[in-house]
């Protein structure tokens, strides 16, 4: 759960949702899911938050995409 959570957070801060507009910082390291993580997945200890955020921007027109092929095009935003 803690996965998917962090992972609907990305999504969200990169307009990937499907509801409405949402404005947020999220700062990851700080995030109970992130230490439930950790917990169970040691090896996850010298993830660089910032640096992964960044490369999954890199990628935000492929995702996107991916996304909308699968669930149809994200509505319209003002």
């Amino acid at each position: 759960m803690a996965l998917v959570h962090l992972g609907d957070l990305l999504c969200r801060m990169r307009g990937l949702d499907y509801g409405y507009y949402e404005r947020q910082k999220v700062d990851f390291a700080a995030k109970p899911e992130w230490a439930t993580l950790l917990k169970e997945h040691s090896n996850l200890e010298g993830v660089d938050l910032a640096r992964l955020t960044f490369e999954l921007d890199e990628s935000l027109t492929e995702i996107s995409q991916l996304v909308s092929s699968i669930f149809g095009a994200s509505p319209a935003r003002n």
